[in-house]
């Protein structure tokens, strides 16, 4: 079995590249479960004044220009998650 750890605040890439996530703020964890069960978590609205970007109206616009993007450069491949 490969390890790949992808450190990143980009939501594309943690949907389409992970099955595991595990959340950090300020050099601890406070979550580690499956990258479905992070995307639909409604209880991590804020920790600590940190506001999560996947609940954010910006955020969801930014996944969705991303999917655009992709599209149009790759117009004949199908598109995990579209």
């Amino acid at each position: 079995m490969i390890t790949t750890l992808l450190i990143t605040h980009d939501l594309f890439f943690i949907e389409q590249l992970t099955s595991r996530t595990v959340v950090m703020h300020r050099g601890e964890i406070i979550r580690d479960y499956s990258t479905a069960e992070f995307l639909s978590d409604t209880h991590l609205q804020s920790v600590n004044g940190l506001d999560y970007a996947y609940k954010s109206d910006c955020g969801k616009r930014i996944i969705a220009l991303q999917r655009m993007q992709e599209k149009e450069l790759y117009p004949t491949e199908k598109i995990a998650g579209s």
